[in-house]
């Protein structure tokens, strides 16, 4: 691989850091581009703890899924646990006793192997794992280009990461791990969107958590606080993959959960159910009260935001543990 071919490579990797993709997506972006380049069989991004006891396969290029899967299950591959114990390049030829013995064996019959280690702010994270089928000499030259690759692919890793704090001080609920306010009402925005595009519909509910106030004077803010951790648990165990929990205030929760109305109604008698059972609530007068609606097209996100409001109100004047559809 010649210069000029490196710089072109290096570029395409920054470039597709400065666009939406994922810090996985870049990484595999990455990895292609460095086994295209250096005729490699197989490349993978690799995270360490510490002490080894665990490792995540980020992404890779040239191993099949059977055999991560299987390397998953493998506590202390040897590579993974000499990198962890050294944290320094690891170079395995053909004729390394290395090569064949447990925690060295892998998907392809390598001849050349080299690891480098990967490291954000001083920190040790991981390792970039390279193997080629023929026997490659990796002399200093070769070492110093790959291990501008292996920073490269450390800058994507810490990049990534901070992305996501960003994402989480501004769109996750710091008490109970739920969207926030902020994030429902750009998710509502979204969803109403795709309903319009699909001539489709999106079921939202409200749930207020009745006599929280009182349950607060009575057995204090701590108490008050694991409720409403206890309360958020069950919610989210009641969800879809695709449906959305957010914890709009104090004791309010907003749910989008899917287009189908009658299948919304089943998740939050499902919740009521729970909440009931939680030993939290015990002998309390707490109970949940939830509005349920769906979008109807064209009408616009207030007037469903309304809709579901007057279905809460409805349950609250009921009482107990209840729900209405509006």
């Amino acid at each position: 691989m010649d210069s000029q071919s490196e710089l072109d490579l290096i570029r395409a990797i920054l470039e597709k850091v400065n666009t939406t993709s994922s810090s996985e997506k870049t990484l595999g972006f990455a990895l292609q581009g460095m086994r295209d380049s250096f005729k490699c069989l197989a490349a993978a991004i690799i995270l360490v703890d510490a002490r080894a006891e665990s490792f995540k396969v980020v992404t890779a290029r040239g191993l099949g899924y059977e055999f991560l899967k299987k390397f998953h299950t493998s506590p202390f591959q040897g590579l993974v646990k000499e990198m962890a114990t050294h944290w320094e390049p690891i170079l395995i030829t053909r004729d390394d006793s290395r090569k064949n013995t447990d925690g060295y064996i892998f998907q392809h019959d390598f001849n050349t192997l080299l690891a480098l280690p990967l490291s954000i702010k001083g920190k040790p994270v991981g390792l970039l794992y390279l193997s080629w089928g023929e026997e490659v000499e990796v002399d200093d030259e070769l070492c110093m280009r790959l291990t501008d690759m292996a920073r490269l692919c450390t800058l994507i890793l810490d990049h990534g990461s901070l992305d996501d704090k960003v994402f989480s001080m501004s769109n996750i609920d710091p008490l109970t791990g739920l969207y926030s306010y902020k994030f429902w009402h750009e998710e509502l925005h979204r969803e109403i969107s795709r309903a319009e595009k699909l001539k489709s519909q999106v079921a939202m509910m409200m749930i207020n958590l009745n006599r929280f106030k009182e349950f607060n004077t009575m057995y204090g803010h701590v108490k008050g606080d694991e409720l409403l951790v206890e309360v958020s648990e069950t919610i989210n165990s009641q969800l879809g993959k695709l449906d959305v929990a957010c914890r709009v205030g104090g004791k309010w929760y907003v749910l989008l959960v899917g287009d189908d109305e009658q299948a919304a109604k089943s998740i939050a008698d499902r919740i009521i159910e729970f909440f009931g059972n939680l030993s939290s609530v015990g002998n309390s007068d707490l109970n949940l009260s939830i509005g349920l609606s769906v979008y109807h097209a064209g009408e616009g996100e207030k007037a469903l935001i309304e809709r579901v409001e007057g279905a809460l109100l409805e349950a609250r004047r009921l009482g107990g543990n209840s729900c209405r559809i509006r």
